[in-house]
């Protein structure tokens, strides 16, 4: 996973408001009744954008956008039902920014809409 972060600082100091870009990678897999053993495993991807705004000194409010995709490694595969999908996905966080260290606690809902069903 790759990042960049880019902050806004008060007169002070503290940080205001933080800018968060994430890119990761890892794999999907599908479970359950539907699934296919190997079929179903494939890479994934997600491209996010947050702006991390300061509450308090240890506590932050961080709305966040991002896109995630999933593809099957097997594309031919024997097999019709092998399908990768997108996602755009909304979250709110709040989270706690432990003091002296670089250790944020988040706890957030997330909206998930499938934009692409059948990505490949």
């Amino acid at each position: 996973m790759a990042g960049f972060t880019a902050f806004a600082q008060d007169q002070g100091g503290r940080k205001k408001l933080e800018h968060n870009i994430r890119l990761g990678t890892g794999v999907a897999f599908e479970t359950g009744s539907n699934a296919k053993s190997y079929h179903n495993i494939g890479p994934a991807v997600q491209l996010a954008y947050g702006l991390d705004m300061a509450l308090t000194e240890n506590i932050s409010l961080m709305p966040e956008i991002s896109l995630r995709a999933s593809m099957p490694f097997f594309l031919f595969a024997v097999g019709a039902d092998l399908d990768g999908m997108a996602y755009a996905d909304l979250s709110l966080s709040l989270r706690y920014h432990k003091p002296a260290s670089n250790v944020i606690f988040g706890l957030a809902p997330v909206v998930s809409y499938m934009v692409v069903p059948g990505l490949v």
